[in-house]
């Protein structure tokens, strides 16, 4: 069960560094990322009977960068990076549901996007954290 999990977390994490490389030209770097003290939690729910949670917390920086480099202008609003990181979610996670549920079983939910205190996610247990260009990116599975 714990293999099969981990190949699950795998192929999310792939997906995750696809699409910030391929769409947003942003890379994974090896280094400890801090929390940040403004944060957007993107988040998305996917079910095939009991639903899973994904939360996908952005520091404002990256959501700021991501919002650029995806609309291709300088100058963005709140607005767009709201729908920025909507399209990031949607894209993630709808690319791995195609991955691990080709029968397409699974439904998707509709991504929502908030801002919330860092407080809010320093104690959540099994917060993955990746650095990416310098700026926060963490992901949690709620099952």
């Amino acid at each position: 069960m714990l293999e099969q999990m981990m190949k699950k977390w795998k192929d999310l994490e792939k997906q995750i560094f696809n699409i910030l490389s391929e769409m947003f030209f942003l890379f994974p770097e090896d280094e400890t990322p801090s929390l940040p003290k403004e944060l957007y939690e993107g988040s998305i729910s996917i079910s095939n009977g009991s639903p899973i949670h994904l939360h996908f917390f952005i520091g404002a920086d990256l959501a700021k960068v991501m919002a650029e480099n995806f609309i291709g202008e300088d100058e963005i609003t709140e607005r767009d990076i709201v729908e920025t990181i909507k399209e990031f979610v949607n894209m993630v996670v709808g690319n791995y549901i195609s991955d691990i549920d080709p029968e397409g079983m699974m439904e998707l939910g509709i991504p929502q996007v908030r801002k919330v205190d860092p407080s809010e996610v320093e104690g959540l247990k099994g917060l993955a954290q990746y650095q990416i260009d310098g700026h926060f990116l963490g992901i949690w599975i709620k099952e």
